[in-house]
């Protein structure tokens, strides 16, 4: 719902402190207790398990339509934690301790194998199920074995970062210069290889790959091993229909595409004139040299 183009109910519009976004915020909460309320009702509520979260951190090239990550690097579509990281809540008086906290890795892919198995629903056999059954985690202090996680780029099969248990390696991409990205926030701009410790440093601030080579090469081959395997894999069909998008409130994002446009015609101009220049002075000096 807090996703562009935003809407309100009446009841709910310019009631918050944070705008449009925060009313619809406002409006998701109020909607969530009405689902609570109707478990309580129907005495479900103590045996149900519901998980309040996020798909993914803001869009911040949607300005104030987007949200905050707060103090994490960056958002939406980025291998970044401000992409990646976001809250979770699990409610589950029956299972769930009150007030408990799980400092796991957990992602979305365990969602699937987790309500299977509290369904008693096998997982299809004909393929490989990224996720695991975290109800274990949900319902104890136990902590996740393999605290791994792969980061994969947005529209391809390529690794963006690999997270083992508290170090990060974010691979090098190209883009446009990062000097440029606080105007267009549109997370795109181009950077080196990235070596984080997210225990001391959540909001990769320090890069330490030259410290630490070793490790830096040993996070590289499990991220080449994985694009091996995803190589080798044979891809299967998906067909995928939606409706038509409302583009209202995409504004913002357009026009940080066109700035975006714009400045990279311009570099395209003064390269280009530069080159002119060389050009004219070199044939100027020719044309001396003959002359003489």
């Amino acid at each position: 719902m807090p996703h562009v183009p935003l809407y309100v109910s009446p009841e709910f519009e310019g009631k918050s402190e944070g705008g449009l976004y925060g009313d619809v915020v406002q409006e998701l909460d109020w909607s969530t207790g009405q689902v609570m309320d109707k478990l309580s009702e129907l005495n479900l509520l103590d045996n149900t398990l519901v998980i309040f979260t996020s798909d993914n951190g803001p869009w911040l090239g949607m300005g104030d339509h987007a949200g905050s990550a707060g103090p994490l690097r960056d958002g939406k579509g980025s291998a970044f934690e401000g992409g990646q990281r976001v809250p979770t809540v699990a409610h589950w008086p029956a299972r769930i301790a009150p007030g408990s906290v799980q400092n796991s890795l957990i992602s979305f892919v365990d969602l699937l194998p987790t309500f299977s198995a509290l369904a008693g629903v096998k997982l299809p056999a004909d393929r490989v199920i990224d996720g695991e059954d975290i109800t274990h985690l949900l319902t104890s202090e136990a902590q996740r074995e393999d605290q791994r996680f792969y980061y994969m780029s947005a529209g391809s099969t390529s690794v963006a970062a690999y997270r083992d248990v508290d170090w990060k390696l974010k691979v090098a991409r190209k883009g446009y210069p990062k000097l440029i990205e606080p105007i267009i926030k549109m997370d795109r701009y181009s950077h080196g290889l990235m070596l984080f410790n997210l225990k001391d440093d959540p909001f990769e601030e320090n890069n330490i790959a030259a410290q630490h080579p070793e490790r830096v090469a040993s996070m590289q081959a499990s991220i080449d091993a994985l694009e091996a395997e995803i190589a080798e894999e044979t891809p299967r069909q998906r067909y995928m229909h939606s409706t038509s998008s409302d583009k209202k409130g995409y504004g913002p994002l357009l026009v940080k595409a066109g700035v975006l446009l714009l400045f990279l015609l311009a570099c395209c101009v003064g390269v280009f004139y530069g080159f002119y220049r060389l050009v004219k002075r070199l044939l100027r000096a020719v044309k001396g040299g003959v002359s003489a």
